[in-house]
């Protein structure tokens, strides 16, 4: 997420916060309140890592679930953990006879990491102890950089979520979650989540896909930056608890609040977890021949989602996010890139994009490639000084000792 609208929504904080009234206790006089033992058919479970400089949004989120509680049907939950400036707390938002509600059902009595899985587990096993369900959507809501891990770049990148630990608004943290820590973590849930949504940036790329393979069915994320505004859960709701669920209907459900908005441009895909293995394979048949150390690839003309990288303040430098079919299709032989490009048409079966996106770190506007786009980003890495760092941390992925890069000399 970039703060485009950070100053607009500091303005409206005051009036937002009074719009969503959380009650205190949970006081559901009129509506069924599940009791132990009964199970739901849907679990919608946000969790807000916003102790950073995204608190102003997280109240606006927190507005939009509440404005669409009453289309929440009856049988399922819509629950979210939010750790701001404030003390976090755990919200349940429902219809209650027509009428839109929010509870705060359990406040914290003191502050904690929600970026570290220990106390992490301890607000999922309250949660999905109380809240018990068939199927189970996942939303993780913070900053985010994708497979790229957190000790290497301090203050600036992460994989995905900033807590800074004293409610405040930057973007330091005490911990962020690596995603093989997160792929261990999903899989201990005792539901296996049949949606897994990152609102947060950079987050849709292969590397943390391979990752998250079997312990989720769907990613829905964006390879690039996201607007500061992220999700539209006022247009999302319905689409949350369709039964079955249509993953396409939940990505336009997002992608139509911002295709013709001045709110800023958004890209977005969803992968088929289940297909992750055959396109690891698939990609490993060319990456040998095609991404050799000694191969002279030009990377310059390859539509990524960060052209050209950058260097924030003089720390290491977040690498391009090349899209992944843009540069198999540069690479590649024609026929060699046909029979590559089927597999990642399966395992990417859904994908939208505005003309264009803002990037925050360049401060700049770019246009999207519909020719090449596929919605999914790859790290490729390079003889060059600045990316050894990355490459070393690269060379300890799952993606990469599936998908060849261990064969062709890396």
């Amino acid at each position: 997420m970039h703060a485009f609208k950070q100053l607009l929504n500091l303005l409206f904080l005051v009036s937002l916060f009074a719009f969503v009234a959380c009650r205190d206790s949970l006081d559901t006089s009129g509506h069924h309140e599940w009791l132990p033992g009964d199970t739901a058919q849907t679990l919608t479970f946000v969790y807000m890592i916003a102790e950073n400089s995204l608190d102003s949004y997280a109240t606006s989120d927190l507005n939009e679930m509440f404005s669409a509680a009453t289309d929440i049907p009856d049988d399922c939950y819509m629950i979210a953990f939010v750790d701001d400036r404030r003390m976090p707390r755990v919200c349940r938002f429902y219809n209650d006879d027509g009428s839109a509600v929010c509870d705060t059902v359990y406040s914290f009595a003191s502050d904690f990491c929600a970026s570290d899985t220990t106390y992490m587990r301890t607000v999922f096993n309250m949660v999905l102890e109380r809240y018990t369900a068939k199927e189970m959507n996942l939303v993780l809501w913070s900053h985010g950089s994708g497979w790229i891990n957190e000790h290497k770049t301090l203050a600036r990148q992460r994989s995905i979520g900033i807590d800074n630990g004293y409610n405040g608004f930057d973007n330091s943290s005490v911990k962020a979650i690596e995603i093989p820590e997160l792929s261990s973590f999903i899989s201990s849930l005792p539901v296996k989540p049949q949606l897994l949504m990152f609102d947060a940036c950079f987050m849709q790329n292969v590397e943390v896909a391979y990752e998250l393979r079997n312990c989720v069915d769907y990613i829905l994320a964006s390879p690039a930056e996201i607007p500061g505004d992220g999700a539209p859960y006022h247009k999302m709701v319905s689409a949350f608890f369709a039964h079955p669920l249509n993953v396409e209907e939940v990505m336009k459900s997002y992608y139509n609040e911002y295709k013709a908005s001045a709110n800023g441009g958004v890209i977005l895909s969803v992968v088929d977890c289940k297909e992750m293995d055959a396109l690891a394979r698939s990609t490993a048949q060319y990456v040998p021949e095609y991404f050799s150390p000694f191969s002279e690839n030009n990377y310059n003309t390859v539509f990524s989602y960060l052209p050209g990288g950058y260097f924030p303040y003089g720390r290491p430098f977040y690498p391009d996010f090349f899209d992944v079919n843009s540069a198999m299709r540069q690479f590649l032989s024609a026929d060699d890139y046909a029979a590559w490009k089927m597999a990642l048409e399966t395992a990417v079966p859904y994908k939208c994009a505005s003309s264009s996106w803002y990037s925050a770190p360049h401060r700049a506007e770019y246009a999207v490639d519909r020719d090449v786009y596929s919605g999914i980003a790859m790290y490729i890495p390079q003889n060059v000084s600045k990316y050894k760092l990355y490459n070393d941390d690269f060379s300890k992925t799952s993606w990469y000792a599936a998908s060849g890069w261990g064969q062709a000399g890396w």
